[in-house]
Formats: structure tokens, C-alpha cells, sequence
């Protein structure tokens, strides 16, 4: 790790740990506005996940747009694979004359699905995110 600050790999540590769960499920928020109302505003506790493959398991929320309204707000358990990015949005455009947007934010500890919406809460880890690589990578 020559040329890289030594606190870059203390962070790197540190966030191994923290994220490190032992246990074989996730507690997750489950629930879905097409038939829970109150999934968003006040969604249910945390139940738990079943266990699914080698994968890490974690929590999901997703907002669903069409056509630039709100269909639907999820929140529920999930096994993406680690790398894929913690939040996002992507169109789908696959329906003629309707667009469907869905944005999503996952998380992987017990819970953290619970206060999540995808509307920038999200923003000081992105911008943390930023900083580590860009010390990482010798830009600062």
C-alpha cells in the first residue's frame, strides 16, 4: 500500500468489521404500498429474511414510477450481489408509451431498511464514499 495514507487502510478495516454480520438472516422490513398504505410513512417492524445462497443478504427499498407517478414503494429483503451499487435509479422503457422508473437503496443491517427512502438520505455515505477513493487513489 505504498503512497496511500495509513489511515486509508484503518477505514478499510474499520468498514470490514462494520459490515461483517455472522448470523444466517437478515431482518428486513417487508412490506409493499399496493397493499399496506402506511409502508412508507410508517412501515412495519422487522421480520426475518429467509436464508437464501452464499450471497450477502441485506435490505432493499425500491420506489416505482410510472410515467412519472408513484406506483408502488417496497421494502423488503434482498441477496444482490455486494458489488452491485447501494442505491440507483433505472428506467425501464420496455412498454410502449410508458416509462417506469425504479429507484432503490440497499443496506445490509438489521433494520436499515426501516427509515430508508430513496431521496437523498443516502447522500453523506455517497459523499464519504467519494472521499475515501479519492484519498485512496492519491487525488487529495
Amino acid at each position: 500500500m505504498s503512497g496511500l495514507p495509513w489511515w486509508s487502510g484503518v477505514l478499510l478495516i474499520l468498514g470490514s468489521f462494520l459490515s461483517h454480520k455472522t448470523e444466517s438472516s437478515t431482518l428486513c422490513v417487508q412490506c409493499n404500498s399496493k397493499y399496506d398504505q402506511h409502508c412508507e410513512e410508517n412501515p412495519p417492524g422487522a421480520s426475518n429474511c429467509l436464508e437464501r445462497t452464499s450471497k450477502r443478504n441485506g435490505c432493499l427499498v425500491t420506489r416505482i414510477s410510472t410515467n412519472g407517478k408513484q406506483s408502488a414503494f417496497i421494502r423488503s429483503c434482498s441477496t444482490l450481489d455486494p458489488s452491485v451499487p447501494w442505491e440507483g435509479c433505472v428506467n425501464d422503457t420496455s412498454t410502449p408509451g410508458q416509462l417506469q422508473t425504479k429507484c432503490y437503496i440497499l443496506c445490509f443491517e438489521d433494520g436499515c431498511n426501516n427509515s430508508y427512502v430513496t431521496s437523498g438520505q443516502i447522500f453523506p455515505v455517497f459523499i464519504l464514499s467519494s472521499l475515501l477513493f479519492l484519498a485512496i487513489n492519491g487525488w487529495f
